[in-house]
C-alpha cells in the first residue's frame, strides 16, 4: 500500500533486476486489496505468456494478502507473504477490528482468504506480538493448508523492511524455494538482529516505560482484571486447613513490555535428578532463557543442587517451606509465577520438572526456539509423549545427557498434552496444570516429553520416596491422592515397562500418532458434544508403545 502503481516501477523491482530474475509486477492503483475481477482479468491476460512451471509470489501487507488470495489463480508454487491480512471486512472478523477500515468498501465484502484459494506452499511472516497481525496470521493458518508460519519479533507491522535489499531478498526467496525452514529461521535472526526497525521498537518501549504513569496508576488504567472464579485462592495452607471457598484469583496486570524471549518455570520437592535434566535441557535448547524453580521444602535444598551442578548464576530459586502437598495450591503458585515472568519475557513455559519441550520427529531439524516462535496461539498445548525405558535394549538413563540420545520408545497420552506454553498473563491453571481458564490450541510440532518412566530403577526409587508425602486436608477430602503415592514401588508400572520390551519396529508409529492427534482435536464429552479448546477434556487416552520416529 506504500507503493502504488505509477506505470514505471513495482514493489521489489530493483532486487530482482540485479539478480537477473524474470519477474512480473502487479501493482494496485489504490488501497483496494486487489479486487477479484481485476485479478481474474490480469490472469487471463498473462498466463498464456508465462511458460514457467515454478512461480514465486512475493508481497507485503496488502500485497501479502494478494499472494495468498490469488495463489491458485496464478499457479503459484511458492508464496511469500509479509505481514499479510486475511480480510479487512469487519463482518468476517467476528467483532475483532481487522484494521484498515477506512479503505474498506462494500465491494470488498467476503474478501477473506479461503482454502480453495490456496496453491503451493505459503511462507507467512509476521510479528506475533503485534495483536492485529497475529489475528490475521491465525486466520490464515486455519484456512491455508500448506502455510508455514514464521515469527519476526519486535518489528510490529514493519516486517517488509527487515527483508529489503537484493542480498536479503534473494537469500530469503532461495530458502523458501528450497523449503528449508531452518535456513529461513536463521535468516530472520540475522536480518532483524540489528535492523533499525527492531532497534527503534526497543527504544520506543524503553521511552514509553520512562514516560509512563506511576505503577499504581498504570495498574488501574491498564488491562481488565483477570478473574477465574473456578479457581480459589488457597489460603491457610500453613495450618493445613481447607482454603476459603469461593475466593477469587484476581490480578490486574499493566500492559506487557517483554525484553527477553523465553522463561521456563517448575516447582519441585526432592527432585535432584530431574532438575539436572530439566535445567541443562533448556540451557542447551533455549540459549539465554530464564530458569525459575520453586523449591517446595526439598530435603536437599534446590540451591545446593544447583550449586553442585555449577548453575548457581543461571537458575533462580524461590525457597518455600514444606507445607502439605495440594494440587490446586501448586497450580495457583505456578499460574502466579508465570504471570510475573510474562511481564519481562515474551513466552513462558511452565511444567513439572519431569516434563520438557522437544521437537516432534517431523520438526527435529528446526530449533526449539524457532518452533515456539512459529506457534501463533496465545496459549499452546504440546503433544503429550511419555518416554518409557526398554530395559532390554536401553542402558540406565544418564540424567546429565540429552533425552533423545538415550530413549526412543514412547506412547502418546492425552493427560500430558498440557497447555504449558503461555504468551499472556490472563490465564490460570486448573488442577495439575492439565487445563486452563483460557482457550488454547494443540500443536503437532512440539512434544511435551514426560519422563516419569524414563528409567525403571529411578522411577521405582522415586515412587518409594513419594509414598512418604504429606497431603493437605483439602487434597485428602477430595480423594485426590495421586496414584503414584499408593503403589507398591517394587511393582511400579511392571506391565508398562514389560510392554516396552516387546516393541520391535516402528511400522505403525505414524498411524498411532495420527489417530491420537485427531482424537485430541475432536474430543467430545460423554454426550458426544465436541468440547471447546479451553474445557478440561478429562480424556485418558493412551496409545500403544511405539518408536519416536516416522511422524
Amino acid at each position: 500500500m506504500i507503493n502504488l502503481a505509477n506505470g514505471v516501477s513495482f514493489f521489489g523491482d530493483k532486487p530482482v533486476e540485479k539478480s537477473d530474475t524474470t519477474c512480473l509486477g502487479i501493482m494496485a492503483k489504490r488501497p483496494n486489496w486487489y479486487p477479484k475481477a481485476s485479478m481474474v482479468s490480469i490472469a487471463e491476460t498473462i498466463l498464456g505468456h508465462m511458460p514457467y512451471t515454478e512461480r514465486v509470489a512475493y508481497g507485503g501487507s496488502m500485497g501479502g494478502y494478494a499472494v495468498l488470495k490469488y495463489s491458485r489463480l496464478l499457479g503459484i508454487t511458492t508464496g511469500i507473504a509479509l505481514c499479510p491480512q486475511w480480510s479487512i471486512d469487519p463482518d468476517e472478523c467476528g467483532g475483532i477490528d481487522p484494521g484498515w477500515g477506512r479503505h474498506f468498501s462494500t465491494a470488498m465484502a467476503g474478501m477473506g482468504v479461503r482454502p480453495e484459494d490456496s496453491s503451493g506452499d505459503a511462507f507467512v511472516f509476521a510479528d506475533h506480538r503485534n495483536a492485529r497481525d497475529a489475528f490475521h496470521v491465525r486466520q490464515i493458518a486455519a484456512v491455508t493448508p500448506h502455510a508455514r508460519i514464521f515469527n519476526v519479533p519486535m518489528v510490529g507491522h514493519n516486517v517488509t523492511p527487515v527483508f529489503a535489499g537484493t542480498s536479503k531478498l534473494t537469500r530469503l526467496i532461495d530458502a523458501c524455494r528450497n523449503r528449508s525452514d531452518p535456513v529461513v529461521h536463521s535468516l530472520i535472526r540475522e536480518f532483524r538482529r540489528n535492523h533499525r526497525v527492531r532497534v527503534q521498537t526497543l527504544l520506543d518501549r524503553v521511552e514509553a516505560r520512562r514516560l509512563s504513569k506511576r505503577p499504581e496508576e498504570r495498574i488501574e488504567d491498564a488491562t481488565p482484571s483477570i478473574e477465574n472464579r473456578s479457581t480459589p485462592i488457597l489460603s491457610n495452607i500453613d495450618a493445613g486447613q481447607p482454603p476459603v471457598q469461593g475466593a477469587t484469583m484476581k490480578i490486574s496486570w499493566p500492559e506487557r513490555q517483554p525484553v527477553q524471549r523465553f522463561c521456563c518455570i517448575t516447582m519441585v520437592k526432592d527432585e535432584e535428578l530431574f532438575i539436572e535434566q530439566w535445567a541443562n535441557h533448556y540451557i542447551r535448547e533455549l540459549p539465554g532463557c530464564g530458569l525459575m524453580i520453586v523449591d517446595h521444602g526439598s530435603k536437599v535444598p534446590v540451591v545446593e543442587t544447583i550449586a553442585r551442578l555449577g548453575l548457581s548464576g543461571r537458575v533462580s530459586v524461590i525457597a518455600m517451606p514444606g507445607f502439605p502437598f495440594d494440587d490446586q495450591t501448586k497450580s495457583a503458585i505456578l499460574s502466579s509465577l508465570a504471570g510475573v515472568a510474562l511481564c519481562g519475557y515474551e513466552t513462558v513455559i511452565t511444567s513439572d520438572v519431569d516434563e520438557i519441550l522437544i521437537p516432534m520427529p517431523s520438526t527435529a531439524a528446526t530449533p526449539l526456539a524457532d518452533l515456539l516462535d512459529g506457534e501463533t496461539a496465545t496459549f499452546v498445548a504440546p503433544t503429550g509423549v511419555e518416554f518409557i525405558h526398554n530395559a532390554d535394549l536401553e542402558e540406565d538413563f544418564d540424567f546429565s545427557r540429552p533425552l533423545l540420545q538415550q530413549r526412543r520408545f514412547v506412547r502418546f497420552h492425552s493427560a500430558y498434552s498440557k497447555p504449558a506454553i503461555w504468551r499472556s498473563n490472563s490465564a490460570v491453571f486448573g488442577s495439575g496444570q492439565h487445563h486452563l481458564s483460557e482457550p488454547y490450541e494443540f500443536t503437532s510440532k512440539i512434544a511435551l516429553a514426560h519422563l516419569k518412566y524414563v528409567d525403571v530403577k529411578a522411577s521405582r526409587d522415586r515412587q518409594a520416596h513419594r509414598n512418604d508425602f504429606q497431603y493437605s486436608s483439602r487434597q485428602l477430602a477430595r480423594g485426590g491422592v495421586p496414584s503414584w503415592a499408593t503403589t507398591d514401588p517394587d511393582k511400579w508400572s511392571r506391565t508398562l515397562f514389560g510392554n516396552a520390551t516387546r516393541v520391535t519396529d516402528q511400522v505403525n508409529s505414524a498411524k498411532v500418532f495420527s489417530d491420537f492427534y485427531s482424537e485430541m482435536n475432536n474430543r467430545k464429552n460423554k454426550d458426544g458434544v465436541v468440547l471447546t479448546a479451553h474445557t478440561s477434556h478429562h480424556l485418558r487416552s493412551r496409545t500403544e508403545i511405539v518408536v519416536f520416529s516416522g511422524f
